[in-house]
C-alpha cells in the first residue's frame, strides 16, 4: 500500500491506533488481549513497535502518518475517562516524537462521546502534545463542531459517501468560512475507481482543502496540485460568469477552473493584466496537457472543454 501511495504522488496515509467495529470488525488493539477482550491499564508493546516501524517506514517514504486514536462503530466513547487517557498519553509519548505525524482524537465522535467529553479530551491531548503535532477530531456528515477551540489545529469533514460533487465543494466553502485553520475532507466516497469519485476529489481540492481522504484518479490530482501554488490561493467562485465550474485564484498571477462536466465557461480574467497568459487544459483522467493559445487578461473570456467529460483549465502569468 505504501509503494502504490507513494507511486500516486500522495503524502499521507490514515492509521488506526485502536479499532474494534469499523471495516468490517478488522480489528486493531493497542491493549494486551484481543479486540472484545484486553486489558486497557497494559499496552501490547509488539503492537505498538508494529506502529513504530510503520511510522518510520511512511517518514522514509515522505508520507504523513495521520493517527487515528479512536475509531468509529467501536464503542470507545463508553470507556471510562482514565482509560481513554491513558492511551492518549501513551500514544502522544510514543509517537509524537516522529516529525510526520498528526493525529485525530476519534472518528464520528457523536457515536458516543459528549461535546464536553470531546472537549476536554481535545485539551487533554494538546496538553500532552511536547512536539506541537495537528490535533483534531472527525465527525459525522455535516460541518465541523469545534472550529474555533483552541485545542484545534485543522478541521476534519465528511460530506458522506453518497454526496455529490456539488455537495462536496459547498461543504468545504461553508467549513472554510468556520475558523481560518487548514481543512481536510474525509468520506466523500468508498474508493471506487469511477468518474464521481474523481469529481468529488476535485470538488474539495477548488474548495481549498488542504486534504482529501479518498478519490480516483488522484496521481493526476496530486501532480497538479503541486503544480501550482496551492497555498496562496484562495476559491473564487464569482469569477466563473456562466458554464459549470468551481475556481480557485492567486489573485493577479494564477487561476484554476475545473470544469466537472466539460462544455463551455465564461470567466472574468479583469483582475489579471500585463504579459500575455498561459492557457492549459489538464486531463483529470490521464494527467495529459493541452496547451492553449496565449491570452491577455483584462475582460471576461469564453473558453470549450476538450470533449470527454471534466477538464482542468489553468491560466497564469
Amino acid at each position: 500500500m505504501l509503494r502504490r501511495h507513494a507511486g500516486l504522488g500522495l503524502n499521507k496515509v490514515n492509521v488506526y491506533l485502536a479499532n474494534r467495529g469499523d471495516y468490517g470488525g478488522v480489528s486493531t488493539t493497542p491493549w494486551l488481549g484481543t479486540a472484545g477482550r484486553n486489558d486497557k491499564a497494559r499496552f501490547d508493546l509488539a503492537r505498538w513497535r508494529t506502529y513504530d516501524r510503520w511510522v518510520e517506514r511512511m517518514r522514509d517514504a515522505g508520507m504523513v502518518a495521520h493517527l487515528w486514536f479512536f475509531a468509529d462503530d467501536s464503542g470507545f466513547g463508553d470507556l471510562p475517562d482514565a482509560d481513554r487517557r491513558r492511551l492518549l498519553r501513551y500514544g502522544m509519548a510514543r509517537l509524537s516524537g516522529y516529525a510526520n505525524t498528526m493525529f485525530t482524537l476519534a472518528l464520528e465522535w457523536q457515536e458516543g462521546w459528549s461535546r464536553e467529553e470531546v472537549e476536554s479530551h481535545g485539551r487533554f491531548l494538546q496538553e500532552n502534545n511536547p512536539w506541537n503535532r495537528l490535533v483534531s477530531v472527525h465527525g459525522t456528515t455535516g460541518d465541523f463542531a469545534f472550529p474555533q477551540a483552541p485545542w484545534v489545529d485543522y478541521l476534519q469533514i465528511q460530506a458522506g459517501n453518497d454526496a455529490s460533487h456539488r455537495a462536496v465543494h459547498a461543504m468545504g466553502l461553508a467549513n472554510r468560512a468556520l475558523a481560518p485553520r487548514p481543512l481536510i475532507q474525509e468520506e466523500h466516497g468508498l474508493g471506487e475507481e469511477s468518474a464521481a469519485n474523481r469529481q468529488k476529489a476535485w470538488a474539495a481540492f477548488m474548495a481549498g482543502a488542504a486534504g482529501v481522504g479518498t478519490g480516483h484518479d488522484l496521481a493526476h490530482l496530486a501532480k497538479f496540485a503541486a503544480s501550482v501554488r496551492f497555498e496562496r490561493m484562495e476559491p473564487a467562485g464569482a469569477l466563473v460568469v456562466a458554464g459549470g465550474a468551481f475556481a480557485l485564484a492567486e489573485k493577479g498571477r494564477a487561476y484554476v477552473f475545473y470544469l466537472f462536466d466539460g462544455g463551455a465557461v465564461r470567466v472574468n480574467l479583469r483582475g489579471i493584466r500585463g504579459a500575455p497568459l498561459v492557457v492549459e487544459w489538464h486531463d483529470p483522467r490521464t494527467g495529459a496537457v493541452r496547451r492553449g493559445p496565449r491570452i491577455k487578461g483584462g475582460r471576461i473570456f469564453s473558453f470549450q472543454a476538450p470533449p470527454g467529460g471534466d477538464w482542468v483549465l489553468s491560466i497564469r502569468k
